[in-house]
């Protein structure tokens, strides 16, 4: 606990995820450590939150992503919910982390103040879809949204469409009405119904047949034939890639959004980097450090420490 408080008195930003309470039991809650430093910043990342009558919950990507009502919405209908891929609830609440430690930097040039972050993985889940009314649809109608599949929640006759993916020659596409070329659709299948004033007037009521008729012409090409010619007349379909296909896509490697990164341990691995560009800074993209590979740094040059104390400390697994 007397390395952590002498850590924290030079520290801008503690991030942790014990339980609730843990930290208070050690005698390091947020009260005490900024109480010798109050510009820090501490975030704590937990599935529930700090408070609150699930906070004690045990909790994992998983069961966040059902309590959020995001697993309720995803599958088809008539099935049971399913989970999307990769661990979207534990990604979320780290990104909803790194905005709000953010947020409290620039507030603490202005203020000198820190500030205790709680951040629940499952509410920055929740967050992600209420901008498609999920939330409102039912607080105006009393009537729960129903899983739609692949297709667009929205039921309304009158909605647009098509938002889902089909099948193609060898492999899935996913398709999308495009507001700005209403006979785009038509134009790429060569059917004058899906120009048809009865349809373009109720899509959502004509889904099926408008899947089944885009589906004859998909069922002709590949994936690439399909994005290619429809990208030509600006209707947005794109196809869907495996991995490999992701990791190797034109796009991708003209961004350098995957690089090689070379670690000490295992070796030469490629890794995605950051999402977004800067006009006047390059990325620098570099191995994440070993276990106690900064400790000299950290413990003697911060802190102090001596050889001798780091020598113990190190031996009695304290670091």
């Amino acid at each position: 606990g007397d390395i952590i408080r002498r850590l924290a008195q030079r520290s801008d930003i503690i991030v942790e995820s014990n339980r609730p309470g843990f930290m208070s039991e050690l005698g390091l809650s947020y009260e005490v450590l900024s109480g010798s430093n109050k510009g820090l910043i501490m975030a704590s990342l937990t599935h529930f939150g700090q408070s609150g009558p699930y906070r004690n919950y045990k909790g994992s990507d998983l069961t966040s992503y059902a309590q959020s009502g995001y697993m309720y919405l995803t599958g088809d209908e008539e099935k049971m919910p399913l989970k999307a891929g990769g661990r979207q609830a534990e990604y979320q609440g780290g990104l909803a982390g790194a905005l709000s430690v953010v947020s409290c930097l620039i507030g603490r040039l202005f203020s000198g103040q820190g500030q205790h972050i709680d951040v629940s993985a499952t509410e920055a889940l929740t967050s992600t879809f209420d901008g498609v009314g999920y939330f409102r649809t039912y607080e105006n109608t009393g009537v729960e949204p129903l899983r739609a599949g692949t297709r667009l929640i929205a039921r309304e006759p009158s909605a647009a469409y098509p938002s889902t993916l089909l099948p193609c020659k060898d492999g899935w596409v996913h398709v999308h009405y495009s507001p700005s070329n209403p006979e785009g659709l038509a134009f790429l299948a060569g059917d004058e119904r899906l120009a048809d004033d009865e349809v373009l007037g109720a899509m959502r009521a004509h889904a099926d047949e408008i899947d089944e008729l885009l589906t004859r012409w998909l069922m002709e090409h590949t994936r690439e034939e399909v994005q290619t010619l429809a990208q030509e007349v600006r209707v947005p379909f794109t196809m869907v890639q495996t991995i490999e296909e992701t990791m190797n896509d034109p796009q991708n490697e003209h961004r350098k959004f995957f690089v090689d990164i070379d670690h000490p341990i295992a070796g030469t691995l490629k890794y995605p980097t950051s999402p977004f560009r800067l006009k006047t800074s390059e990325w620098a993209t570099v191995s994440p450090p070993l276990l106690g590979q900064h400790n000299d740094e950290i413990y003697s040059d911060m802190l102090g420490f001596s050889k001798r104390e780091l020598s113990v400390l190190t031996h009695d697994e304290v670091i």
